[in-house]
């Protein structure tokens, strides 16, 4: 049994205390499957899932030391399953309360040839690393038993007593050789990231003033996914490391580049963009957590006269490298943690009229690629007698945080997926800004393939 109450962590925190109704602080995983899902079986392996990650199913109560996870009700979930059309949609509104409610909402919709399932969570319950997690499991346990109903599925054991150390920062073996001087040295560091970044706003991206309310249809947190080709994602790979830098490194020149042309043509030419990049704290290979935040946030710069520089990825790389290098990601929950000894301070920080970071870049990278399930020949994960043929998601956005992205790797192809903040900017206005970052990474990927590769394609 997982060892509740379990006091909330500072990053868990900071999003329990920046959800709210307007700006939901949740995220949609939407899985597309060629043929149709059983309805039994997907039911018996969620419920077997989720009792192996516990904080899903969890709820957020006030106690003498502050927010906590406690046990959930036992009820089963159930899965809000209809044909499609059928809009997706929950009483409560796009919103998860934690008080009240699990904090993963699952629902089904079944077309002629596809199923649609897809996936809410809250993400104080869990990062998007840890859903993908949770998502392999329901995966495989769906698969076994389609194949044996009676039998239990092939799941690895977890540690849910881990979870009392899921915010911790440092091994057992860093902690000891922890001196004073370096922990001045880091409370230094941390106030100089937190004065440059946190607290230092951004240029937001411009609102053209387009947006209507959203379509009853839509569902909740609805975000637009388009994909590169395996050539595609090589080629750029290949053009990345000839300039000694990496594939995320030219992903994040070339969003900066896309945001700065999209406020460049409605007159916003000044100020800095900035990234929030979310940032793993886990170590390699990590298996055994049950599903949690293990993650922290790192911020890349770019001040409007880089925006068209042939330097760009040269200087976002240095800013990375400096992230990776001093594990500057570390001091955004460090000052988090600081934040929260005063009473207040932090939720009245949240509440600022302030942009923190002009767009979210997530690199998840490769997703499933270990899964244990047959694939076909084009390396899809066969499900049964259904077959994955897409995995798509997007953070969430908060106020003047106007664009979240997020990149997944599956089957060889590269998903790119962008909400945006429907307050903002209207559905057209995200889907014009995804196809202009993609019109441009094809660019680049056209520059570097083989001519008569590009013949062919």
């Amino acid at each position: 049994m997982p060892p509740f109450p379990l006091p909330l962590t500072p990053f868990e925190r900071y999003y329990w205390h920046d959800d709210r109704p307007e700006y939901p602080t949740a995220y949609a995983f939407e899985l597309t499957f060629r043929g149709r899902l059983e309805r039994e079986c997907l039911e018996r392996a969620l419920a077997t899932v989720l009792g192996r990650h516990p904080l899903l199913t969890a709820r957020v109560a006030d106690t003498k030391a502050g927010p906590a996870w406690v046990p959930g009700t036992n009820a089963p979930l159930a899965i809000d399953w209809a044909d499609a059309p059928a809009p997706i949609c929950h009483p409560d509104g796009p919103r998860i309360n934690l008080a009240h409610s699990p904090g993963i909402r699952p629902s089904v919709r079944v077309a002629d040839e596809t199923t649609l399932l897809r996936l809410q969570i809250h993400h104080a319950c869990a990062d998007g690393l840890a859903a993908l997690r949770v998502i392999e499991d329901v995966l495989v346990a769906y698969h076994a038993c389609c194949q044996a109903p009676l039998a239990d599925p092939p799941l690895p054991p977890l540690a849910l007593e881990a979870l009392r150390d899921r915010g911790r920062l440092a091994t057992p073996e860093e902690e000891a050789a922890y001196t004073t001087a370096a922990w001045l040295r880091d409370q230094v560091a941390g106030a100089a990231e937190w004065s440059r970044h946190v607290l230092r706003p951004a240029a937001p991206l411009a609102s053209p003033g387009t947006c209507v309310a959203p379509p009853a249809e839509e569902p909740p947190l609805a975000f637009d996914a388009a994909t590169l080709d395996e050539g595609e994602v090589t080629a750029l790979r290949q053009l990345a490391a000839g300039a000694g830098a990496t594939w995320n490194d030219l992903l994040l020149a070339e969003w900066f580049r896309t945001l700065a042309r999209w406020n460049a043509r409605l007159g916003r030419r000044r100020g800095t963009l900035r990234l929030n990049v979310p940032v793993s704290l886990r170590p390699p290979n990590e298996t055994w957590f049950s599903a949690c935040n293990r993650l922290t946030f790192a911020f890349v710069d770019c001040p409007a006269s880089w925006a068209f520089r042939d330097d760009l990825v040269a200087r976002v790389q240095s800013q990375t490298q400096q992230i990776k290098h001093h594990r500057l990601g570390h001091f955004f929950v460090g000052g988090l943690e600081l934040g929260f000894y005063v009473p207040g301070l932090v939720p009245a920080l949240l509440r600022r009229d302030v942009c923190f970071a002009t767009a979210v870049l997530s690199n998840v990278g490769r997703v499933l690629a270990k899964a244990p399930l047959p694939r076909g020949p084009d390396g899809r994960l066969l499900c049964g007698a259904a077959v994955l043929l897409r995995i798509a998601a997007a953070p969430p956005v908060r106020p003047l945080t106007r664009a979240a992205l997020a990149v997944m790797q599956y089957a060889g192809e590269a998903t790119f997926s962008l909400r945006v903040d429907p307050r903002a900017l209207s559905r057209a206005d995200g889907q014009s800004l995804l196809a202009d970052y993609l019109d441009r990474l094809r660019e680049l990927a056209a520059s570097r393939q083989p001519a008569e590769s590009r013949q062919v394609a």
